[in-house]
C-alpha cells in the first residue's frame, strides 16, 4: 500500500491511508456534504413556503446550521474536496428523477436524503476524522426528531 503524500500543508487527513484511498474517501464526503446541505434546503423551503410551519422551519433552519459548523471541524483544507470532484463522469448523473405527486411528498424524499448522507458522513469520518463521528451522528438523529415532529403536524391537518 502506498502511503498517501499530503499535497496541502494545511490538511490533517490521516496519512495511513493510500492516496487513492483519500481521493475516493473525499469524492464520497464531497457527494454527501452536497447531498446533506440540498436536502436540508428543500426541506427548509418546502416547510417555510409552502406548509408555513415557523417552529418546524427554525428546527430545520439550525439543523442546516448545526451541520456547517460540524463541517467546518472536519480537517480538510477548502481545496481538498473538490479535488475527488468528478461529476462530468460520475455514474449517478443521468439516473433519471422520479414523480412527485405532493409537497409532503417531496419533503420526506428530502427527509430521507438528508439522513442516508449524514449516516455516510459519519461512516467516512470514521476513515479521516475519527473525533467527529459523533457531530454527524447527532446531526443524523436531530433530524430523525425533527421528521417525527413534522409527520405529527402534518397527520395532524389531515385529520382536521
Amino acid at each position: 500500500m502506498v502511503k498517501s503524500k499530503i499535497r496541502n500543508p494545511k490538511s490533517k487527513i490521516r496519512q495511513d491511508i493510500s492516496s487513492t484511498g483519500i481521493n475516493s474517501v473525499l469524492r464520497v464526503l464531497d457527494a454527501n456534504i452536497n447531498r446533506a446541505r440540498e436536502g436540508l434546503r428543500v426541506c427548509e423551503d418546502l416547510v417555510r413556503f409552502c406548509l408555513g410551519f415557523p417552529s418546524q422551519f427554525r428546527q430545520i433552519r439550525l439543523l442546516r446550521r448545526a451541520l456547517d459548523r460540524a463541517l467546518a471541524r472536519l480537517p480538510l483544507a477548502p481545496d481538498e474536496l473538490l479535488r475527488g470532484r468528478d461529476s462530468e463522469r460520475d455514474p449517478g448523473r443521468r439516473v433519471s428523477a422520479s414523480s412527485v405527486r405532493s409537497v409532503e411528498q417531496l419533503l420526506l424524499i428530502n427527509l430521507q436524503r438528508t439522513k442516508e448522507a449524514l449516516r455516510v458522513l459519519e461512516e467516512s469520518c470514521r476513515l479521516i476524522a475519527p473525533r467527529q463521528v459523533r457531530a454527524f451522528q447527532d446531526l443524523r438523529f436531530r433530524t430523525y426528531d425533527v421528521e417525527r415532529r413534522l409527520l405529527i403536524r402534518l397527520a395532524a391537518l389531515r385529520h382536521r
